[in-house]
């Protein structure tokens, strides 16, 4: 279960507000990269009919990076 893994950085941030024992940054970062790793394991998966192909690469980051797309479509044709 991932959220087993907010255990040690609650036990981390409650002895920081109990005890004033305060996270470094390593341990402040661990926690945070803990943290991250138990919601990017929970979130839903995508279903696609069967068969279907996933988006290249270049045409999932076009609306967020349009240059970086446009460089690699200008790439891709020479």
């Amino acid at each position: 279960m991932p959220w087993s893994l907010a255990g040690p950085v609650v036990a981390m941030f409650a002895s920081w507000l109990l005890l004033d024992q305060r996270p470094n940054g390593a341990e402040a970062g661990g926690g945070v990269l803990l943290m991250g790793g138990a919601l990017v394991a929970l979130r839903p998966q995508v279903s696609r009919p069967q068969g279907a192909r996933s988006a290249s690469w270049a045409s999932r980051i076009s609306g967020v990076w349009p240059w970086i797309s446009r460089n690699m479509a200008s790439r891709a044709s020479r």
